[in-house]
């Protein structure tokens, strides 16, 4: 092998044997380090506490609903979905449909979080909630669908 090309050949070699620099912490965490709080509250959110109750609202066009939130940061990128939903906790039954949340919903708030509030978790029929020990939890995921980070509640509706 000619000389000029051992040299190039090194060069490769070397530059791929070159340790990657870990990322800076300072430029943000990654998706494993991501938060998501599920809460509840109609102008801001809300965190729910161990022994919290949700008011069962019966809304203008006559379905019923508990008022939801989320917060998350630290994904990188962003997740592009988040699903809220509403279970019985004596027998996991589902009260309503999924809740979808995109990213665009998010509005900032304080210490890096992003929040939506004042979403409406439907339920079909008030009789199987109120009263009733309910989980109301959240997941995140990205564009695969793939889960970064979920977070359940257990509350009573009233």
């Amino acid at each position: 092998m000619r000389s000029w090309a051992r040299v190039a050949l090194g060069l490769v070699l070397a530059a791929c044997a070159a340790p990657v620099a870990e990322p800076d912490s300072a430029a943000g965490p990654d998706a494993s380090a991501g938060e998501c709080v599920v809460g509840t509250g109609v102008e801001e959110f809300i965190p729910i506490e161990p022994g919290d109750e949700l008011a069962l609202i019966a809304g203008p066009q006559g379905g019923y609903h508990v008022f939801s939130s989320v917060r998350v940061r630290g994904f990188i990128p962003p997740p592009v979905r988040i699903a809220v939903t509403l279970r019985r906790a004596d027998d996991d039954r589902y009260l309503g449909p999924t809740l979808t949340v995109g990213e665009s919903t998010l509005r900032e708030a304080s210490d890096g979080w992003r929040e939506a509030f004042g979403l409406l978790s439907l339920v079909n029929d008030p009789s199987d909630a109120r009263g009733q020990e309910v989980v109301l939890r959240s997941v995140v995921s990205d564009a695969s669908g793939a889960l970064l980070h979920a977070d359940e509640r257990r509350v009573r509706v009233r």
